[in-house]
């Protein structure tokens, strides 16, 4: 699949990049330091570090945040009466694309925040890939859609057993499906042939989310029964699971310090775990429910959704 990818916006996502790996950890006790009210339940969070901002869906509405003041700036809706599951931008094009459940997939203008166009999938939750222009779109179901970003057309459906949430690294061009069965697995896809390459099992069970490290390719799972398991990305092999106890939800890994951070629904906690020892270092109280989680690689501040409080908890992790 060819990229259309914008040349400035990619530079700067690669810079962000560059620093990411060339800086040096402060490793501070993990504190909250805001908390934003939301209008209703959050879902799923996605952010753009271009435009330093955090997109925030909602049942009925999408809130854009502006991640230095830690404020609500905007907020936008969708004609469509089908509630809003999903968000991810694109940070080399800018576009911000929109999961409305059974319903379809909106794409965005982030300046006008209109739709510029729709397709016609049972989206539920995303991600994308910003290198290839890809947009990967579960149905929380049985299938993964692959949707070419330029010409806003499926171009593949992929059968994933218990699909939920999904990961992409965009170096290793790798998406990640985190499978709700018994045990717990993810599914490795090849996105160059958009073939399934491996499935290997947690150490839990109920897959439901799952992050990637694409400097030092690894990858991540958080499974609902008290579980996050990590990944050799290279073998797509187990290399550890992590024991929470609770219900844990999104996961995201921090990728200067590998540190791997789980929201759990049950403890109204974010638990951060020891990817060495596979450890609980730390616990962080939030908001009620935390749920779905977005970081800003660059800063390590962490965003929290928390669907029993609406409110989005921000966490200073480094």
């Amino acid at each position: 699949m060819r990229s259309v990818v914008a040349k400035g916006r990619t530079s700067l996502v690669l810079a962000c990049a560059c620093t990411l790996v060339t800086a040096s950890a402060s490793l501070n006790a993990q504190t909250v330091v805001t908390t934003i009210p939301l209008a209703n339940s959050p879902a799923g969070i996605g952010e753009d570090p271009v435009a330093r901002r955090i997109y925030v869906a909602e049942y009925n509405q999408v809130q854009v945040i502006d991640e230095k003041t830690n404020t609500v700036v905007n907020s936008f809706n969708l004609p469509t009466t089908g509630g809003i599951t999903d968000v991810k931008p694109n940070p080399a094009t800018g576009l911000i694309y929109v999961a409305v459940e059974t319903q379809g997939l909106y794409v965005v203008d982030p300046r006008t925040f209109l739709p510029l166009a729709f397709v016609n999938v049972p989206a539920t939750t995303l991600a994308v890939n910003y290198a290839t222009n890809t947009i990967y779109v579960s149905d929380f179901n049985t299938t993964l859609y692959v949707v070419d970003g330029q010409s806003n057309t499926i171009d593949k459906a992929i059968v994933v057993d218990g699909i939920e949430n999904v990961a992409v690294n965009p170096v290793t061009d790798r998406i990640y499906a985190a499978q709700n069965v018994f045990p717990a697995k993810v599914a490795v896809i090849n996105g160059k042939n958009n073939k399934i390459i491996a499935d290997p099992s947690g150490g839990g069970d109920l897959g439901y989310d799952v992050d990637v490290d694409p400097y030092h390719n690894t990858f991540a799972s958080s499974e609902e029964f008290g579980s996050a398991s990590l990944y050799n990305g290279a073998t797509n092999t187990l290399t550890g699971t992590a024991q929470l106890g609770g219900n844990p939800g999104g996961i995201r890994i921090d990728y200067l310090t590998q540190q791997m951070f789980v929201a759990n629904y049950a403890d109204n906690v974010v638990q951060v775990v020891n990817p060495a020892t596979k450890t609980v270092v730390n616990t962080v109280p939030v908001g009620a429910n935390p749920e779905y989680e977005a970081m800003d690689e660059a800063t390590g501040m962490l965003y929290v959704g928390n669907t029993g409080s609406n409110s989005l908890s921000v966490i200073s992790t480094r």
